[in-house]
């Protein structure tokens, strides 16, 4: 597996339809097939289809026709459907199945048809066809088996199964809004699979690596057990591990100015069709950048406020209590003075997964320099403009919402020089595989690079000349803990500092030139993270802001490398000493394992991108499965924008797909009329925005809004 591959065929794309009754076809036009069994483990009474959803309100069937078609065209009803069905949400299943399916699996279908409908070779058809003996006429055809037609396939099976493994791999055929041939996300067997319309599922086949399907615990599954191929023989992504012997010193090279690009992407983000409105959870915060459920406390949304509060937000009420008090730990805020920008404070806070009886959470601050750094970048007798501190905490009784953070319980993991005010990540996630995610940016200043003019963390300070880049930068430097992607172990002790553990299975584990802490690389200011909940292992999603030109949104791997400062978004990167730098088409030579990002803008349309969550909840149906993000301000003056990926689930079945970005219709406001500061989300998958009046740690503007939808 690559990175990245031909984008697939979505299985969403509207047609008009034009015949009767238009009510019923509008409403379930977007039901395709999903999986087909034709015999299975030596029975061939075992038979079934399933329906897959792929919009809201696919459930009007009643009179849809099923149907098989031979190679000579001749057509065999299977069933009509007799009533329509209770869910018609995204991704909700209608089973079709025999009574010797129900028999073996006791999951009882929605509707039945008789045994022995389903040959190994055939064109099978869903809809409610003008004329049913026309495929052209249904809402989808599959063929599978080795149907050559007619009609014949567009595109031939990019999977083969053999009869009794599950489906044999369905090749989409004909049909209203199917033209494009074969569609990879409507391969089975899967696990699970299949369901019906009550969502309860039968697990079928062998599981465990090697299988084809993303079982649970599992990253990818590509149907071998052979590494080297982006996937590996454990069903994990291979890394991309280039292997310096040595610290890199020699500068990179870059684009030529004259190739620079002044409006890279030309099109815009548009106003998409999906409608939502913004109900107020709580106010009275300054400047909100994060929120999350703490284990076992769903009724809690835990706010981290950067000028250093953790607050804690009851969902329902709205009612705010501080949880825990930072503020005399972190830097004074405010780079030009009281009142104005700054990126540093109280950055990050993960509950440790056994928090309901370990009572443990871990934040990341921007502290004034007070002792030596774990790691640091700064050339000799330089001083950094603050330390990232890496802390856990306790809270005495987890399970009494009264008990709250005790002061006395902090315990330092790592302690990192920053070389400049900008450019701190700070996100930090426990991931499915229950280890600590932490990112860091580049350290700051502009370009990556020393060197640069740049402005004083510290006002009396005044204008300074960048340091603690080195001469190729610290995103690309393998060498230092800066633009990276870590993950660690907070109850390990194998780390230099003897206050963290270093997973064995971390990618660059005993690499000449790499820190074992690092987990993938080339980030410039990755502005918060999330893993997808809904699959067994996550996925990690990254909103990496951009220098001057590009915002992208990267889904990282173990061991990739995501380009800063070789690249930006997509674009090859030039740096002009101490000028701006710009963006290139033209490749100066830089490496070829380089991840692009699966969605990109440029600066026409924002100033800086706010990552956010794929939206897993219940509320807002169309955006279930889409990455919702956002960013900062279109001009800086507090009109920050929401955004949604167009594709759902861009990584599927181990593979990732690039994705065009749409703007969320607000109905209750014309425009957002906020800063955007970052995102929250629920333990029902709900997503919160977080925003303030000014863009600044400072005043009591800051709001939690959660997403709903439109009335």
């Amino acid at each position: 597996m690559m990175p990245f591959t031909r984008p697939m065929y979505s299985a969403v794309l509207v047609a008009t339809l034009v015949f009767a009754p238009a009510v019923a076809r509008a409403t379930f036009h977007e039901n395709v097939i999903d999986e087909v069994m034709s015999g299975f483990n030596g029975d061939p009474m075992f038979e079934y289809v399933e329906l897959r959803a792929d919009a809201p309100g696919q459930n009007f069937v009643n009179t849809a026709r099923l149907a098989v078609f031979d190679s000579t065209g001749t057509r065999t009803d299977l069933v009509t459907s007799g009533h329509d069905v209770a869910n018609g949400l995204p991704n909700r299943k209608i089973l079709y199945a025999t009574a010797a399916f129900q028999t073996t699996t006791g999951i009882a279908p929605d509707f039945t048809f008789p045994s022995g409908m389903l040959p190994p070779t055939v064109l099978l058809c869903w809809g409610k066809p003008g004329d049913p003996a026309l495929p052209s006429e249904y809402i989808d055809c599959v063929g599978y088996g080795g149907y050559t037609g007619p009609p014949a396939p567009t595109h031939p099976p990019s999977t083969s199964l053999g009869l009794g493994d599950g489906t044999l791999s369905l090749t989409r055929i004909a049909g209203t809004i199917f033209s494009q041939g074969s569609n990879q996300d409507d391969f089975a067997l899967r696990v699970p699979g299949p369901c019906n319309n009550a969502g309860q599922c039968a697990v079928l086949g062998a599981t465990g690596c090697g299988n084809g399907n993303v079982d649970p615990g599992e990253q990818c599954d590509d149907g071998n057990l052979t590494s080297g191929d982006g996937c590996e023989n454990n069903c994990m992504w291979s890394p991309n591990t280039p292997t310096p012997g040595v610290t890199p010193t020699a500068a990179e090279p870059t684009p030529p100015v004259s190739e620079a690009l002044t409006n890279p992407i030309r099109s815009l983000i548009r106003k998409g069709p999906i409608r939502v409105k913004l109900e107020t959870i709580a106010t009275g915060l300054t400047a909100p950048l994060w929120g999350i459920t703490a284990p076992g406390n769903p009724g809690r949304l835990y706010v981290v406020d950067q000028m250093g509060i953790l607050w804690a937000v009851d969902i329902a009420t709205g009612a705010k209590t501080t949880f825990l008090d930072v503020t005399q730990r972190i830097v004074t805020l405010g780079v030009f003075g009281p009142g104005s920008f700054d990126e540093r404070g109280f950055l990050g806070l993960a509950f440790a997964p056994d928090y309901q009886t370990s009572g443990l959470l871990y934040t990341y601050t921007s502290e004034p320099v007070s002792t030596a750094a774990d790691f640091s970048t700064m050339p000799p007798g330089s001083t950094p403009d603050c330390q990232s501190v890496l802390a856990e905490w306790h809270v005495p009784n987890p399970t009494d919402s009264a008990s709250v953070v005790d002061p006395a319980s902090r315990r330092e993991l790592l302690r990192i020089d920053k070389p400049q005010f900008n450019h701190n990540g700070g996100t930090l996630l426990f991931g499915p595989d229950g280890k600590l995610y932490l990112a860091t940016g580049d350290g700051g200043g502009a370009d990556d690079s020393d060197g640069e003019t740049f402005t004083s963390g510290e006002p009396s300070q005044g204008g300074i000349v960048t340091v603690g880049h080195g001469s190729i930068g610290n995103g690309q430097n393998t060498g230092v803990i800066l633009g990276k992607m870590l993950r660690l172990d907070p109850h390990g002790t194998n780390s230099a500092n003897g206050k963290y553990g270093i997973p064995a299975d971390n990618p660059f584990v005993g690499q000449p030139g790499f820190l074992g802490e690092i987990f993938a690389y080339g980030l410039r200011n990755p502005w918060r993270m999330s893993f997808d909940p809904a699959n067994g292992t996550g996925f990690l999603y990254v909103g990496d802001v951009g220098q001057n030109e590009i915002e992208e949104v990267d889904v990282v791997i173990p061991g990739g490398n995501y380009g800063w400062n070789h690249k930006e978004g997509r674009f090859f990167f030039g740096s002009a000493g101490a000028g701006p730098g710009y963006v290139s088409r033209k490749n100066p030579g830089d490496p070829r394992d380089l991840i692009d990002p699966v969605a990109q803008y440029d600066h026409n349309d924002g100033l800086a991108v706010i990552g956010g969550f794929v939206y897993r909840g219940t509320r807002v149906p169309q955006l279930v499965g889409r990455y919702v993000f956002g960013d900062f301000a279109r001009t800086f003056q507090a009109d920050g924008r929401l955004f949604y990926l167009h594709k759902r689930d861009v990584v599927r079945f181990g593979r990732m797909h690039r994705s065009a970005i749409g703007e969320l219709q607000l109905t209750d406001r014309d425009a957002l009329h906020l800063a955007l500061l970052g995102f929250g989300q629920d333990a029902n998958g709900e997503v919160y925005v977080l925003a303030n009046g000014g863009g600044v740690p400072f005043d009591t503007t800051g709001v939690v809004l959660r997403i709903a939808p439109s009335d």
